[in-house]
């Protein structure tokens, strides 16, 4: 892979990952840069379906415990016709605890409990693609293991559960040939 294509696709991954974050639809981008940069169209469609060290948890009891008062002002502030306007909100990342600037609807969207960003929910709703899980063994995810999320969505015969020797962070680095490899088999 050239420089070029190489840099294509970061920077699609990258804008990719901020509209997922704000909004969702990061496919919109992703899916036609990957065609562009020549990955074949199931593997292309199937790269959307990877989960690599996923963490964001809004029905875990360490992240609700954090967030309930300012899901609760996000929510205010939106009945109040406010829920455009930027504002700090507490986060909590692998255990640490740090404050952002969201509008709370964007807010809303990520933390409620009950909300869009609740991943078993959403691994139920897909479709039968091919869905990959990869979590390192260091990560907290993997404490509530395969049935969490992964059998929810692995409703296609090449969905594939792996568990790395990583962290968190370190778990992308620790399975690119694989997940490589998982693509260029579908």
């Amino acid at each position: 892979m050239d420089w070029t294509i190489a840099s294509l696709l970061f920077c699609a991954g990258v804008a990719g990952g901020i509209i997922n974050a704000l909004a969702g639809g990061a496919t919109l981008i992703t899916f036609p840069v990957m065609l562009a940069a020549g990955l074949p169209p199931v593997a292309a469609n199937a790269s959307n379906a990877v989960a690599i060290a996923p963490g964001h948890l809004p029905e875990a009891w360490a992240l609700r415990a954090r967030t309930k008062g300012a899901i609760e002002r996000a929510k205010s502030l939106i009945a109040a016709g406010q829920g455009d306007v930027r504002t700090s909100f507490p986060d909590l990342a692998q255990g640490i605890p740090f404050s952002i600037k969201a509008t709370p609807n964007v807010y809303l969207s990520m933390f409620d409990p009950d909300g869009p960003a609740v991943m078993p929910k959403n691994a139920a709703a897909m479709e039968p693609v091919p869905f990959m899980w990869v979590v390192g063994i260091a990560d907290p995810i993997i404490f509530h293991g395969k049935d969490y999320v992964f059998s929810l969505g692995a409703k296609n015969p090449k969905s594939k559960y792996m568990v790395t020797p990583s962290m968190h962070l370190s778990t992308p680095f620790q399975a690119r040939g694989a997940i490589i490899s998982w693509l260029k088999g579908l």
